[in-house]
Protein backbone atom coordinates (compact mmCIF):
# COMPACT_ATOMS: atom_id res chain seq x y z
CA UNK A 1 0.00 0.00 0.00
CA UNK A 2 2.63 1.99 0.82
CA UNK A 3 4.29 1.94 -2.98
CA UNK A 4 0.82 2.90 -4.36
CA UNK A 5 0.85 6.50 -2.08
CA UNK A 6 4.16 7.18 -2.95
CA UNK A 7 3.43 7.14 -6.74
CA UNK A 8 0.44 9.34 -6.19
CA UNK A 9 2.54 11.44 -4.20
CA UNK A 10 0.40 10.74 -0.87
CA UNK A 11 1.79 10.56 2.32
CA UNK A 12 1.17 7.30 4.07
CA UNK A 13 0.83 7.42 7.55
CA UNK A 14 0.98 4.09 9.38
CA UNK A 15 -0.10 3.83 13.20
CA UNK A 16 -0.02 0.51 13.16
CA UNK A 17 2.64 -0.40 15.21
CA UNK A 18 1.92 2.38 18.44
CA UNK A 19 0.20 -0.35 20.48
CA UNK A 20 2.57 -3.24 20.69
CA UNK A 21 3.69 -6.08 23.28
CA UNK A 22 5.22 -3.82 25.29
CA UNK A 23 2.19 -1.17 25.76
CA UNK A 24 -0.38 -3.14 25.23
CA UNK A 25 -1.72 -3.83 28.49
CA UNK A 26 -1.64 -0.07 28.83
CA UNK A 27 -4.00 0.62 25.40
CA UNK A 28 -6.00 -2.01 25.14
CA UNK A 29 -9.89 -2.22 26.31
CA UNK A 30 -10.91 -4.97 28.18
CA UNK A 31 -12.02 -7.51 25.56
CA UNK A 32 -8.07 -7.36 24.54
CA UNK A 33 -8.69 -6.61 21.11
CA UNK A 34 -9.78 -2.88 20.48
CA UNK A 35 -8.35 0.18 22.24
CA UNK A 36 -9.43 1.38 25.32
CA UNK A 37 -10.12 5.01 26.31
CA UNK A 38 -6.16 5.60 26.37
CA UNK A 39 -5.53 3.82 23.44
CA UNK A 40 -8.25 6.35 21.63
CA UNK A 41 -6.22 8.86 23.11
CA UNK A 42 -2.60 7.30 22.61
CA UNK A 43 -3.55 5.92 19.20
CA UNK A 44 -4.88 10.19 18.05
CA UNK A 45 -2.14 12.12 19.23
CA UNK A 46 0.21 9.26 17.82
CA UNK A 47 -1.45 10.11 14.23
CA UNK A 48 -1.58 13.88 14.95
CA UNK A 49 2.31 13.69 15.66
CA UNK A 50 2.91 11.65 12.52
CA UNK A 51 0.42 14.05 9.96
CA UNK A 52 2.32 16.91 11.56
CA UNK A 53 5.83 16.00 10.22
CA UNK A 54 4.30 15.48 6.67
CA UNK A 55 2.95 19.44 6.69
Amino acid sequence: MTEMYASLDIAFVDVRDVVNAANKDLYTGSDMVHPGDAGHVYRGMQMAIRVSNQL
